[in-house]
This record gives C-alpha cells, structure tokens and sequence, in this order.
C-alpha cells in the first residue's frame, strides 16, 4: 500500500493531463521517498533481530522499548536528511537547470513532510506485524489509501501537485492514526 501511495501522485497528474507537474512530482519523488526507504533499510539491519527476539520471548515492555528507541532514531537520521535536502536541494536545481523544477519549491517544501510520516507508518507497522496483526495492517493500508483517492478526486483539478502531496500527508497520517489505535485496543490483551 505505501508503494500504491508513493505512484499514485504520478498517475493521477498524469491521468488528469498535468504532464509537467507529473514529472516535477516523480522527480520530487525520487529524493523524498528515498529518505524513508534509506531509514527503514538501516533501522531493520540494526533492531529487526533484537525486537523479535524480545517479542518472542514474551517481554512484550522490552520489544516495545526497542520499537520506540528505533523510531526515534529513525526520525533524528529523517531530519538531518530532510534538512540536507532543505538547504541543498535549490543548488541541485540550479545544476539540473530545469526551470519547472524551481517553479515548484513550495510544494517540494511541504513534500519534506512526509518521510517523518512515512516513517512513522512504517515503523507502528512493525509493531502490528510482530504481533500477527496482519489485517489490522491491511485495513489501516486501505483506508488511508480510500482517503487518498477521495481527497484526490475532489481537490486534484484544482490544486494539481499540492494536491497529490497533501493526499500522501493525508494517507499516511490517517494509517498511523489506525495502526496507533489498534495497538492501544490490543494493549490491554497483551497484558
């Protein structure tokens, strides 16, 4: 589902004939969905062992404790990178020389938002997938991906690119909120 988040802003301005911020978007993309694919690839080579060990062996505080101290590394690496892109990003654009790249700055401001999110989700994942929570994953996937559609469909024609973004934004926040609230609902049974 976070694959079907990350295309659908392409497909959709491509769908709607906004060819140029279709391609502004995708190489948008590029750098923002590689800070949390970066993140999440290094935070599973350091904890994935240590918190399936410690969920397997009941001490349910213990992988708990190491799924908070991974996000919250995961989100100190995110802001460095997300300031680097901040301050760095104008210079690239002005060695790629592409006017319609520049032309869009502000919307590539509010896309730094969404690695933290995206972050954020990918991690509360891995606190539902230890525990076999598998269509509580799915269900929160989807309906945050039902809201995308939706907010997309209404807002697209009018907004183009921020649109797209704020949909992510949207999508994500929401699947964190569903994931957050079925791990509170399954608390009070893992006690």
């Amino acid at each position: 589902s976070l694959l079907a988040i990350e295309i659908s802003g392409r497909v959709s301005l491509q769908m709607a004939g906004l060819q140029i911020e279709a391609g502004v978007y995708t190489f948008y993309a590029g750098f923002i969905f590689a800070i949390p694919l970066f993140v999440w690839s290094a935070s599973v080579a350091f904890d994935h062992a240590k918190i399936l060990t410690a969920f397997e062996n009941h001490d349910i505080k213990e992988s708990n404790k190491l799924i908070l101290i991974m996000i919250k590394r995961s989100l100190k690496i995110c802001l460095l990178l997300v300031i680097f892109l901040f301050f760095g990003f104008e210079v690239l654009l002005e060695m790629v020389g592409k006017d319609e790249y520049a032309d869009h700055m502000n919307s590539f401001f509010l896309f730094l938002l969404v690695p933290f999110i995206h972050i954020l989700d990918s991690h509360i994942y891995y606190a539902l997938y230890v525990r076999g929570m598998d269509k509580e994953i799915a269900t929160s996937s989807v309906i945050g991906f039902a809201c995308l559609a939706v907010f997309q469909i209404f807002t697209l024609f009018e907004f183009g690119i921020v649109s797209v973004i704020l949909s992510i934004i949207i999508a994500l926040s929401i699947s964190v909120f569903i994931k957050l609230l079925f791990i509170f609902k399954n608390r009070s049974t893992e006690c």
